[in-house]
This record gives structure tokens, C-alpha cells and sequence, in this order.
């Protein structure tokens, strides 16, 4: 199966609540294709859904990665925003 159509199943299993399913999905599709940075943002969230935050964190951070290396500054910025409101979330957590 190609990297795309593992991502896409793992968007519709995560839609569905199969999340351990669409976390396998995604971290196949990334085997195949590692510079799949759409797939770090979903296994990111979908990492977070299952309160493993530290594992969506870094996987927002290898999408940021990918993203600075293409020179994708818009899809960065949206993928840096989102590790930023994590950052205040967690700190807010740590003293509300």
C-alpha cells in the first residue's frame, strides 16, 4: 500500500475514533514516506486525542522540520501555531 492511501485511511479511522488503528497508519505511511510531513500533523493529533502529548509534540516538530526544509513557510506557520498554543496550554496546566 502507498504512503498516501495509508495516511488517508488513517484520517478516516481517526474520524471514526480507531485511534490506535489511524496512529499504525500513520506511522506506516511516514515509514514509506518520511518526509510525509501532513502525516507527522495527524499522528500528532491523533497522539494527543490519546493524551500522549509528548509523542504529538514531537511529531509537530518533525513536521515543522519538513516544512522549514521546503520552504513552506505558510503551512509552517500553521503547524508552529498549534506548537505554540500547546506550549501555553501546558504551562497553563502547570500554573493555572
Amino acid at each position: 500500500m502507498k504512503a498516501n492511501e495509508l495516511y488517508h485511511q488513517g484520517i478516516e479511522l481517526g474520524r471514526k475514533g480507531f485511534y490506535q488503528e489511524a496512529i499504525s497508519n500513520y506511522t506506516q505511511a511516514i515509514a514509506l514516506n518520511p518526509n510525509f510531513a501532513e502525516a507527522y500533523v495527524s499522528l500528532a493529533i491523533v497522539r494527543y486525542l490519546t493524551e500522549d502529548e509528548q509523542g504529538g509534540f514531537e511529531d509537530l516538530n518533525k513536521a515543522l522540520n519538513i516544512y522549514k526544509d521546503r520552504r513552506d513557510t505558510q503551512r509552517y506557520n500553521i503547524v508552529l501555531d498549534m506548537v505554540q498554543h500547546i506550549q501555553r496550554e501546558t504551562e497553563w496546566e502547570k500554573n493555572p
